[in-house]
């Protein structure tokens, strides 16, 4: 049943508009044909897949001390399921594990939940692991994203509702993040041979080969692609020569350097897509010294810094050397997709004696030291674009020594003990608003409120902070849009991040599959199938 035709709540206009926006947005995907003629013939009987990723998912959803990020959250996505979903090119799906909803009162959402679900164990789904679901997640790393939750009432074995602190018209967008789980199987095994809804079991992981078995009893049916076999091959290189080789079947990240050689071969179509994520720059605006710096005080505190570091990057350059023009300048925490975009947002003009003139006026003529942290396994040319912004930082006095290092203790040593002066990191609203950027990494950090979790630099500003909790509250989608526009300027005035670039996803798959990338950068081998 489309969750669309089967609502009188107070939601529906919100929803609908962030929908269409990202329908609209939709027509930005590309793709690339790079050879002519037919396709070679295969047969149906192609039942199993293998996939290189870039990085490693973090584990399972469930498990303590994990970084949920996007790779970990897309992977495991293949084994689980939110009450609520995206299709590939982010509509809202017609079918998931809500069959309907409506709003009984502002405050209060009321879900009919599928019949007949199963959990990969054979344990039945219903209202008491839709309300454990929700219940464990106001405590585990996606609480942000279900922060206004009061409680979950169960009505009947099929029905729950949810109750918000206040109007929360982004309830089921946000439902997307929080992933079902058994209460029984959960209780009595813990989270570490994961069992979901969803369309493949997990059977193990030898060596960074993750081994995915299809679910034949999922309930919108068989999966076409009977094993999935996920593996990790960090270097971009040899990621692509493992596809040339016959070793993979599809690979995402692929580097500009590598066009060519695929180019010619008539087994691969390379695919590409304008990714949600932006690459941005974060700073420790709230401690009196910096760590990595002799400063004897933090010049990250003065707004004159923080605009000339701004000034200072050429991000068309860093697009043109270092992404192979497969990228876009970044103005905001939002892409233009994302519902709350402001157009009306320009980088600054590059200018390096502007720049030191702001030094100068904030008492750091001589420019200063400082480490800056970047991943160099998470992102697109991650450790390169690090590498790009410390040389042009240097041009204004500003030394910077870069430490890279891999994701796996990247995240714990940034986000998690936020032991960071200056750090790069990427951000996806995958939800389809901007709000939640702004809430996540600009609000003040709070834990009562959850708000500002992956506010590293502890950037805070009241007159944001009642803007983001207005936005939150506000059911009219112009006034919200309104809004979240004004957060944007007000964020990008008073230089709260630095954004540099919205990244460009490619993949390769050979021509034996059918495939079609989705806006969130997932792979999911649900929706791969043989030509």
């Amino acid at each position: 049943m489309n969750l669309f035709k089967k609502q009188d709540g107070l939601a529906a206009p919100l929803v609908l508009t962030i929908l269409a926006l990202f329908i609209a947005g939709a027509g930005l995907f590309y793709y690339f044909k790079l050879y002519k003629g037919s396709a070679p013939k295969t047969t149906s009987s192609i039942d199993t897949v293998r996939i290189g990723l870039k990085s490693a998912p973090l584990g399972f959803y469930g498990q303590k001390d994990i970084e949920y990020e996007s790779p970990t959250f897309n992977f495991n996505s293949n084994i689980f399921e939110g009450l609520t979903t995206f299709t590939k090119d982010l509509k809202f799906a017609s079918r998931q594990l809500v069959e309907s909803w409506d709003n009984p009162s502002d405050t209060v959402w009321r879900l009919r939940l599928k019949k007949g679900v199963k959990f990969h164990n054979g344990y039945d789904f219903t209202a008491e692991d839709a309300k454990y679901s929700i219940d464990f997640a106001k405590q585990y790393v996606v609480k942000d994203d279900i922060a206004q939750v009061k409680q979950v009432r169960i009505m009947d074995p099929f029905t729950i509702e949810i109750e918000t602190n206040g109007p929360s018209p982004l309830l089921l967008n946000n439902l997307i993040n929080v992933f079902v789980l058994s209460k029984k199987y959960s209780e009595e095994n813990g989270f570490d041979k994961p069992n979901g809804t969803g369309p493949y079991k997990f059977v193990e992981n030898i060596n960074g080969k993750y081994q995915l078995a299809a679910n034949e009893n999922y309930y919108l049916g068989a999966p076409k692609i009977k094993t999935a076999i996920y593996r990790v091959i960090e270097d971009d290189n040899s990621r692509i020569d493992a596809l040339l080789s016959g070793d993979v079947d599809l690979v995402e990240d692929v580097p500009a350097a590598r066009i060519g050689d695929i180019s010619v071969n008539k087994k691969y179509t390379l695919k590409g897509v304008p990714s949600l994520r932006v690459i941005y720059l974060g700073m420790d605006v709230s401690s009196p010294r910096l760590k990595s710096s002799s400063a004897t005080t933090n010049p990250f505190k003065k707004l004159d810094v923080r605009k000339a570091i701004y000034a200072a990057i050429d991000e068309d350059q860093i697009i043109r050397t270092v992404m192979g023009n497969h990228a876009y300048p970044a103005t905001q925490l939002a892409t233009s997709v994302n519902f709350g975009f402001n157009p009306n947002i320009t980088r600054p003009s590059v200018s390096i004696d502007s720049a030191k003139i702001l030094l100068a006026q904030a008492g750091f003529a001589d420019g200063f030291d400082v480490t800056l942290d970047v991943p160099n396994n998470r992102y697109q040319n991650d450790e390169l674009i690090g590498k790009a912004v410390a040389e042009q930082l240097g041009k204004i006095g500003i030394r910077v020594k870069l430490n890279a290092m891999p994701k796996e203790g990247f995240f714990p040593k940034v986000t998690d003990q936020q032991d960071t002066d200056f750090y790069l990191l990427g951000w996806s609203q995958e939800n389809g608003d901007a709000g939640g950027a702004y809430a996540t990494i600009i609000h003040t950090p709070s834990k009562d409120s959850g708000y500002g979790s992956f506010n590293v630099g502890k950037y805070s500003n009241p007159v944001i902070d009642d803007l983001i909790q207005k936005s939150d509250n506000t059911v009219d989608s112009v006034a919200r849009l309104r809004i979240l526009q004004e957060i944007a300027k007000l964020a990008t005035d008073d230089v709260a991040v630095i954004p540099l670039h919205q990244q460009e996803d490619s993949f390769v798959v050979n021509r034996s599959f059918d495939w079609t990338p989705r806006r969130d950068n997932g792979i999911r081998a649900f929706e791969i199938s043989a030509n």
